[in-house]
């Protein structure tokens, strides 16, 4: 019984998705855009991804949804960037993954 306990208190410490890091607030993630404006610097473009074979279960759509952008807001954060424009998504049984182009913009 304590084994059991034990190993579905490790299975569900899995399920908190990624959270989004203070430094990451000022990112702006952008859907369906056609064009980048002319002064944004292309930086990298990275994958975030959210979810687990295991803890798919338990966790919403949304939320692994948000957990793989909040994933991809800061790394753009760390190298410096402030916007991701989402190119793309794929779609797992067991998780969410999105392709995202990053770029350091002019603040207005």
């Amino acid at each position: 019984m304590k084994k059991s306990l034990l190993i579905l208190s490790l299975l569900m410490s899995g399920c908190a998705i990624a959270p989004l890091s203070d430094n990451a607030k000022n990112v702006n993630v952008v859907f369906d855009n056609t064009t980048t404006a002319a002064d944004c610097q292309p930086l990298d473009t990275a994958v975030g991804s959210e979810g687990h074979w295991y803890s798919y279960w338990f966790v919403t759509n949304d939320d692994l949804s948000l957990g793989a952008i909040n994933r991809l807001r800061n790394y753009a954060a760390e190298i410096g960037g402030n916007r991701v424009e989402l190119s793309r998504q794929m779609f797992f049984k067991t998780s969410v993954t999105f392709v995202g182009h990053i770029y350091h913009c002019p603040t207005k």
